[in-house]
């Protein structure tokens, strides 16, 4: 997967929104097949199932059409002799781990900003819906390239086997429990984290380090009377704006 992660990355956002734009289509025309077989797996009625996938494609268009505009260097301090410029990178390899409740809105809150900005992805969907996890790795295996994807299956032993990988971040949302335990491991193994559990929105890492999409933030000082086109240098981790709420 990391090998996969650089040559993701070195596509550039442009290329990358476009092959997830393909699959994306290709979702939209399976709809009614995804929504069967999810009403099937965990019971959703149909009429909310075809709600939700709707609106799923809606936070997906918008994530795709708003990316550049959140993903582009941040200007954070200019006068006359120079410019401070912050540069968002991909994180690495991510862990994503999702419950039962929507199948495919789970999918794109988890993993979809995350591949956007350049991150690869270790998928765990719910035990209770293993088929529908199954549909969306057999579509996005036909656009994205080998290694960007990858799913496992299984219960929550699969879960912890895949947080103490050698991954760069660990997105859940699920029990307070897990969550709590999940949020152990990464403070000891310094990965990034992003919890979402019962009775929140949106559980941020207080350190202010990292952000959901999987970014590192690299901050650049740049005099203007000379280095004007000198690559910035990496930098650590920081927090950044929200892709995954709509204005």
């Amino acid at each position: 997967e990391k090998t996969a992660q650089s040559k993701w990355a070195e596509l550039g956002l442009m290329k990358r929104i476009a092959i997830l734009e393909k699959a994306f289509e290709e979702f939209k025309g399976k709809k009614q097949d995804f929504v069967i077989l999810e009403a099937r797996e965990m019971g959703m009625p149909i009429m909310d199932a075809l709600t939700d996938f709707d609106a799923t494609l809606d936070f997906a268009k918008w994530y795709f059409e708003n990316a550049e505009k959140y993903l582009n260097p941040e200007t954070v301090f200019e006068n006359d002799k120079e410019v401070h410029l912050v540069f968002h990178e991909p994180i690495g390899v991510a862990a994503v781990i999702v419950p039962w409740n929507f199948p495919f809105a789970n999918f794109v809150w988890g993993a979809l900003q995350s591949l956007i900005a350049g991150n690869t992805i270790v998928f765990k969907h719910s035990e209770e819906c293993p088929l529908s996890g199954k549909f969306i790795e057999d579509v996005l295996a036909k656009h994205l390239p080998e290694g960007v994807f990858n799913e496992v299956f299984g219960a929550g032993d699969v879960g912890s086997i895949l947080a103490n990988q050698d991954i760069n971040m660990i997105a859940f949302t699920g029990s307070t429990k897990t969550g709590k335990y999940l949020y152990e491991l990464a403070g000891k193994l310094l990965l990034g984290q992003q919890l979402l559990l019962p009775g929140e929105r949106h559980h941020a890492d207080p350190a202010g380090r990292h952000d959901h999409r999987g970014l590192h933030r690299r901050r650049h000082h740049r005099r203007r009377e000379r280095h004007h086109d000198q690559h910035p240098r990496r930098g650590r981790l920081r927090h950044g704006p929200d892709l995954r709420h709509q204005p």
